[in-house]
């Protein structure tokens, strides 16, 4: 008899692992390799013995001389009949027809009615925007036929579609089981993972997105923000040192590797990356405000009150706390001559948008810089803010 392929390997597997060799290095109680560094290259041994003794596989063997169903269901003649009369009554333009296909197909699909009929229906519901009506006739669909692919599929970006992460996962991963692993199906995998807090599950579906679409940008840049989330910034700056490579001009790959950076504490290589997005003209409020930040903590304050009037002409403008904070902080410092014209600026930009408390503290740091300086002035700022409290 001719054995099936995972058959023959079951019994090559056994007949190693029963070998004096095998025995050697035989797992311990724990399940963990006794030995597990290979003495010549000194990297870990992943010994397979357990999983080729386990009952899943065996049952994988058994399996394995059963001809594999298609993953869509098959009619039989009277429905294929059926089904086309259903197809050319939702190729007219009549309402009616398509009315009478929809009754016809909620007929055909009652009780134990074949799942195509049931997907149809749920891809009609669907291209009139009933979503959650669609995903349940896709779900009965797979109750029928559980490797029905397409509705499997069908399910998941439905959920993904409503964020509903949790509900997508068994999904998609149930697709890739079928043997739909597409680069796309990995990548919804990768974000719904991302999204329910598994990093490290994120991080392997976006590599195998990668591995089987290398030219999509979109999943490299995900794979980079799971190795940030699982804080390993390290390599999350080295990916991002490729990326930017090919991609010199996209200043979204500058900020993220610019928050790599921050999470190392390499904030000075951080407000490098803030300088070319601003270069590039790519700046946002809250990275200029950022960068202006990092010059303050370094004592750089003309470099501070630039990046943070710079932020003042974005739009949407950022909020003025930050600013008159770092300005504080300036003044304290003796950074008198950077304090001054950002003041002014910040007087200038959010004289009309300030609440009564901001203006109240502006007006303070106006009367405490007035006054570090031996100028007039803060007996006026000082009235202002009587008049306003």
């Amino acid at each position: 008899m001719v054995r099936s392929g995972l058959f023959a390997v079951a019994i090559a597997a056994s007949t190693l692992v029963a070998g004096p060799a095998a025995v050697a290095a035989q797992s311990s109680s724990d399940g963990m390799s006794a030995n597990p560094l290979d003495a010549v290259s000194g990297r870990q041994v992943l010994d397979p013995s357990p999983i080729l003794r386990s009952e899943k596989f065996r049952n994988l063997v058994k399996e394995s001389y059963l001809a594999e169903s298609d993953v869509e269901p098959t009619l039989d003649r009277g429905e294929s009949r059926e089904f086309n009369r259903i197809l050319d009554l939702l190729g007219s333009e009549d309402p009616e027809d398509v009315a009478e296909a929809r009754r016809r197909l909620e007929e055909a699909r009652a009780g134990d009615g074949n799942a195509v009929f049931d997907f149809t229906l749920a891809q009609i519901l669907f291209e009139n925007d009933e979503i959650e009506a669609a995903r349940e006739a896709y779900a009965a669909a797979v109750a029928k036929f559980p490797k029905f692919r397409r509705a499997w599929r069908a399910i998941g970006a439905i959920d993904m579609q409503a964020k509903r992460f949790d509900r997508a996962i068994p999904s998609l991963v149930k697709v890739i089981e079928l043997g739909g692993g597409e680069s796309i199906t990995y990548g919804f995998l990768g974000f719904a993972f991302a999204n329910v807090g598994d990093d490290l599950a994120a991080e392997h579906a976006f590599r195998m997105a990668v591995m089987l679409d290398s030219a999509n940008l979109d999943w490299r840049m995900q794979l980079a923000r799971t190795l940030f989330n699982q804080k390993r910034y390290a390599d999350a700056a080295a990916l991002c040192d490729t990326l930017i490579a090919n991609n010199p001009t996209r200043g979204d790959l500058w900020l993220l590797q610019a928050n790599a950076h921050l999470g190392q504490e390499q904030t000075m290589r951080a407000a490098e990356n803030y300088e070319m997005v601003d270069r590039l003209g790519q700046s946002t409020a809250d990275s200029l405000s950022m960068l202006g930040d990092i010059y303050v903590n370094a004592d750089l304050p003309e470099l501070a009150a630039g990046a943070y009037r710079r932020s003042f002409a974005m739009d949407p403008p950022p909020a003025p706390d930050r600013a008159i904070r770092a300005a504080n902080v300036m003044v304290l410092r003796g950074g008198y001559e950077a304090a001054g014209p950002l003041v002014a600026a910040l007087r200038e930009r959010f004289a009309d948008s300030m609440s009564d408390e901001q203006t109240k503290d502006l007006l303070k740091l106006q009367a405490r810089l007035a006054s570090a300086k031996g100028e007039g002035g803060a007996a006026e700022a000082l009235e202002e803010i009587v008049a306003l409290d």
